[in-house]
């Protein structure tokens, strides 16, 4: 699957059902030793027309994604977080 075919997809928590936002607003932070996705970086609130100051983001690990489907993406955010290098 393509990064382009996920873009438009809502991420979702999976406890509470909570719309957290899509995944062309997250970030990618991939590992450049192995290649690999290791976490996916979620600004807490999303910047209308890129004006206002930096926003707080909250970081993901790729194993907190549960399912894919086709209109959204399942992410278990109680997924204990190893640190980020």
């Amino acid at each position: 699957m393509r990064l382009s075919e996920l873009a438009g997809r809502e991420l979702i928590d999976l406890h509470n059902g909570q719309k957290i936002g899509q995944l062309h607003d997250a970030d990618l932070w991939i590992d450049t030793e192995t290649g690999k996705i290791g976490y996916l970086i979620l600004p807490e609130n999303v910047r209308r027309f890129g004006f206002g100051k930096k926003q707080d983001e909250q970081s993901v690990p790729w194993e907190a994604v549960r399912k894919i489907g086709a209109d959204m993406i399942l992410l278990d955010l109680n997924h204990k977080q190893s640190d980020r290098k």
